[in-house]
């Protein structure tokens, strides 16, 4: 790591006032190498009011070395205890580096202490007009928000825009005026996923890629969290696609725990490449009745709910396996694996309802094991000609002797 600064300083009644010029070049807070080093040039005119324990700059600009000649101009920036206001222009932010060595802080949790004993949160106030953003997996821009308003009083976005080469975000919440209702309106088409994942979720186990399409509006009775849980009423639709979902640690979680109830480390380890649904918002709840997972293992159907205040979930789930899937699975090969031979579709439906539920970041996975092979063999049997559940040479396979057995001579004696 090289530093360098320049700084000078006089008194001032408030407090100090002076200029800086500051370059950190090849920082690192992290000990994997790996990850890119934060370099960045800081300089312009700052003051510190000690009567507000307030810091500002003026005229302040920041350079990045892949990008000397598009420095970002900072006109203003605010900061005091609880409250930033932000206003950028021109120029090009490269995050890669500065995300990747504070990544541990980023996603290191709260402490509880702390956060009770705040009142109320931090406002932030942020203006934007920057000709390009780069984190690790995608540059984007233009990227215009001309008013970005964040606190206890609420949420407010004045209509703003980012767009990338084939794609782009409009989104906006707006009021006609103190106590109106809030108009919310998300579009997005085919813009990076991982720009947004990869940036938000620090612990995410590998680049996370693809796309994302969404169409949300809503309205609530005003803007604060308090209304927006209580009167919030929307709906919309999203797709994510060509992506590595299976990087993001909740969905590891939940293949993890659906490889394990089935016996596979196949299917803990399949990849998911596309999540898709219409949905309607609720005050907290976000409802899905038809969410649709497609892997390289398995894909399923999901109906039920996300709560987006509280990070919980729960829905009952319908899934199909690949035949690899099926063949791997401890639990299923024995009686569902001649469900296979009647069926030319990429997946093979598993019979039975599971649930996944819980938190958002931690998910449960549960299914009967025994239900979901009682009910197959009821299917396989009523369906299927005589001698199905027999493999070559007359032998069945793994548990259909013990599960499908009695439900087959039960059958029998009804004349089936």
């Amino acid at each position: 790591m090289w530093f360098w600064a320049q700084v000078s300083t006089r008194e001032a009644i408030t407090g100090v006032v002076g200029e800086f010029d500051i370059t950190l070049l090849e920082a690192r807070l992290m000990e994997d190498l790996k990850l890119p080093s934060a370099s960045v040039r800081l300089a312009g005119d700052f003051e510190y009011d000690q009567r507000t324990e307030s810091f500002s700059l003026r005229d302040a600009s920041l350079l990045f070395p892949e990008y000397r000649n598009d420095p970002v101009q900072i006109p203003s920036f605010s900061w005091r205890p609880g409250s930033l206001t932000v206003q950028a222009a021109g120029g090009v932010l490269d995050l890669r580096g500065v995300l990747a060595q504070t990544k541990d802080l980023l996603s290191a949790p709260a402490d509880p202490k702390k956060a009770s004993g705040k009142k109320e949160g931090t406002r932030m106030d942020i203006s934007v007009d920057l000709a390009q953003i780069v984190v690790d997996e995608a540059s984007v821009g233009p990227v215009k928000i001309p008013r970005f308003r964040w606190g206890p009083e609420g949420i407010l976005l004045e209509p703003s825009t980012v767009r990338v080469k084939g794609g782009s975000i409009s989104a906006a919440v707006v009021s006609s005026g103190s106590g109106q209702p809030v108009q919310a309106r998300v579009e997005m088409s085919k813009f990076p996923l991982g720009a947004i994942l990869g940036s938000m979720i620090a612990d995410a186990k590998g680049p996370i890629g693809g796309w994302i399409d969404l169409s949300l509006s809503g309205q609530s009775s005003g803007p604060t969290i308090e209304e927006l849980r209580r009167s919030l009423r929307g709906q919309g639709s999203f797709r994510l696609y060509q992506a590595h979902l299976e990087r993001l640690p909740s969905m590891a979680k939940a293949l993890q725990s659906a490889g394990t109830l089935l016996g596979s480390t196949f299917i803990a380890a399949s990849q998911i490449n596309d999540i898709g649904a219409n949905f309607t918002l609720e005050g907290e709840k976000i409802n899905l009745p038809n969410l649709q997972v497609t892997g390289t293992a398995l894909s399923a159907n999901l109906n039920g709910w996300l709560n987006w205040f509280a990070q919980t979930l729960d829905c009952k789930l319908r899934f199909a396996l690949t035949k690899e899937a099926m063949q791997s699975s401890g639990q299923l090969q024995g009686s569902m694996t001649q469900l296979i031979g009647k069926s030319n579709d990429y997946y093979t439906k598993i019979p039975g309802d599971a649930r996944i539920s819980g938190t958002i970041s931690d998910p449960k996975v549960e299914m009967d094991i025994g239900k979901m092979l009682m009910e197959g063999g009821i299917n396989l049997l009523l369906n299927s000609p005589n001698g199905i559940l027999q493999g070559a040479n007359g032998a069945t396979g793994g548990a259909t002797a013990p599960v499908t057995a009695p439900i087959q001579s039960a059958l029998k004696i009804f004349g089936f």
